[in-house]
């Protein structure tokens, strides 16, 4: 059990880092801060979010220019843009979802999932934990009478069955263990649409500003490597200030609204979509069975590792050698 709490916190830190070091690379870093001040500014002075709106909605779309124009549009009032940014509002909640269970895939590729699965063979790992999580999501269903509960009783009781039969057939545990992952998710976000925790919702509102950051950084450092050579005109500069604008579109929505329940009950539903649609395309596609039952070799998890630590030890070193 420690050395699996250990390799995902170092994978999670690992994350951080390197989405660090990517947004504060001189082609990101004026946007970096513009965007993060604007937020800060905007949160204080809510009749100050025009702007950041505006510099996201440029940045999203790539093109700057059109700064001076939106930001005249949105300054004249609130009526005149806010039409648009539900839009932007649930298509951030599809695009998170998506981040996390890549999160999840890329953790399970990654050294520190190398090390979660030592001595595990065709299996999930921590399987009585997972079981016990899924029993959890059934046993606070059965609270609530209503279609979503319906949902993720079928969601829970599915994963019992992924993670106790179907990951026992070769390969499918890799498969099995992302979802396990990613169901954790799923049922966050069904705990906090039905506002279980109402008095705890500060708490709860930290960690969705963590979970929105950490999915910026995962998009820095990593989110085009699944896409780079299949669709060519993506690249990683066009993901990071497009990712940067959403981000910024769905903050200035938040401001102007009561959002905490209706982007739980948004997120839950795109991912219970998300587990549903996996398995048919588990079978059916070739490229995302592929994609999602690998895990790297004790080469390739003595690569990533040697490469991690040696980032940090030398970055460490400039640090210190650049102090004065």
């Amino acid at each position: 059990m420690p050395y699996a709490a250990s390799s995902l916190y170092w994978y999670v830190r690992s994350i951080i880092l390197s989405g660090l070091k990517s947004l504060f690379k001189q082609r990101y870093l004026p946007f970096t801060i513009v965007l993060f001040a604007l937020s800060i500014i905007s949160t204080i002075m809510p009749h100050l979010s025009g702007v950041e709106g505006a510099l996201g909605l440029a940045m999203f779309f790539g093109q700057l220019w059109l700064v001076i124009p939106l930001f005249l549009l949105f300054f004249v009032s609130y009526s005149s843009w806010s039409f648009i940014l539900p839009f932007f509002f649930y298509l951030w909640f599809g695009f998170l979802a998506l981040v996390v269970l890549l999160i999840c895939r890329d953790f399970v590729d990654s050294w520190a999932g190398h090390i979660y699965f030592l001595g595990v063979s065709n299996r999930v790992p921590l399987t009585h934990i997972f079981n016990a999580v899924f029993g959890i999501g059934i046993g606070i269903s059965l609270v609530f009478v209503d279609i979503f509960s319906v949902a993720f009783i079928l969601i829970s009781m599915f994963m019992i069955y992924v993670v106790n039969v179907f990951a026992r057939i070769e390969k499918n545990n890799i498969f099995a263990t992302i979802i396990s992952f990613f169901y954790v998710f799923v049922l966050y976000n069904f705990f906090m649409m039905k506002n279980v925790a109402r008095q705890f919702s500060s708490f709860f509102l930290i960690i969705d500003v963590f979970i929105a950051l950490l999915a910026m950084f995962f998009v820095a450092a990593k989110f085009i490597k699944p896409f780079q050579s299949r669709v060519p005109f993506i690249n990683n500069k066009t993901i990071v200030y497009s990712t940067l604008g959403l981000l910024a579109l769905f903050h200035v929505y938040t401001l102007n609204t009561a959002f905490f329940q209706s982007m739980h009950t948004a997120l839950f539903i795109l991912s219970v979509s998300i587990i549903s649609a996996a398995l048919p395309l588990f079978y059916l596609s070739p490229s995302f069975h592929d994609y999602f039952s690998r895990k790297p070799s004790v080469k390739e998890a003595v690569k990533q590792a040697a490469t991690t630590v040696a980032s940090e030890f030398f970055g460490k070193i400039i640090m210190k050698v650049e102090k004065p």
